[in-house]
């Protein structure tokens, strides 16, 4: 009987380690998933610093939506937002910046801080199109700050903005 019992423990014990190990590698994956996630993302976020004069940890605070009087397809939001922390450009403690879209599209605010990049005119701030926002990691914080450091300071061509 106890021979037995023994066996019985042991195949538990073998079980209980291929579980253990499935659960690890299923782990692992996940972490390379999201590693390679991330190191695409930094390649997105280095090149939207480069190529936009303006980049900033912010928070939206509100929108506000203007009819474009020559065409009412489209709609003018004007976003408004406290400045966490400016990478490049003018420091300012609150921006505004304007996005043109479809009249039908909607606009949510996110509640949590994030970085942006934009693009400047006699206007003032606005969007220079899909890739210009970014989730606000750490790595990704770092990242800018270094390339930042690398980038000229009297730049004055970004192709993002043409």
């Amino acid at each position: 009987m106890q021979e037995v019992r023994r066996n019985l423990k042991d195949k538990n014990m073998k079980i209980f380690v291929i579980i253990l190990f499935l659960f690890s590698v299923s782990a692992c994956q996940v972490e390379v998933k999201s590693g390679s996630q991330l190191k695409v993302e930094l390649q997105h976020i280095n090149s939207a610093v480069s190529n936009t004069p303006y980049s900033a940890l912010i928070k939206h605070l509100r929108v506000d939506a203007k009819a474009v009087d020559d065409d009412d397809s489209i709609v003018l939001h004007v976003f408004h937002a406290k400045v966490i922390e400016t990478y490049r450009g003018d420091h300012h403690e609150s921006i505004s910046y304007q996005m043109v879209v479809e009249k039908d599209e909607t606009i949510e605010i996110d509640e949590q801080p994030f970085i942006v990049t934009l693009c400047q005119s006699s206007d003032g701030y606005y969007w220079p199109g899909t890739g210009a926002a970014f989730s606000n990691k750490l790595q990704l914080i770092g990242s800018i700050k270094i390339t930042v450091k690398k980038l000229a300071k009297k730049q004055t061509n970004f192709s993002d903005c043409e």
